[in-house]
């Protein structure tokens, strides 16, 4: 499930927009850095997210917290 309270510095796992999978991931697993966009609906807010040494922006709806026990 989605989370919406996602804080900088959670581990998350990003589902991205990609509809193939010719070896492009369809999850990746990263680092929040900062939320880039405050909307009303927490769902649409948008975070950058350190995947692989690159920036990406991603929705808080297609972003999937990592428990902290893992």
């Amino acid at each position: 499930m989605p989370c919406w309270n996602i804080n900088e510095g959670d581990l998350v796992r990003a589902r991205t927009a990609s509809r193939r999978s010719d070896g492009v991931p369809l999850v990746e697993t990263g680092t929040v850095i900062r939320r880039t966009y405050l909307a009303y609906d927490a769902a649409n807010c948008k975070w950058e997210v350190l995947v692989n040494n690159d920036v990406k922006e991603f929705q808080a709806k297609n972003l999937f917290r990592i428990p902290d026990s893992v």
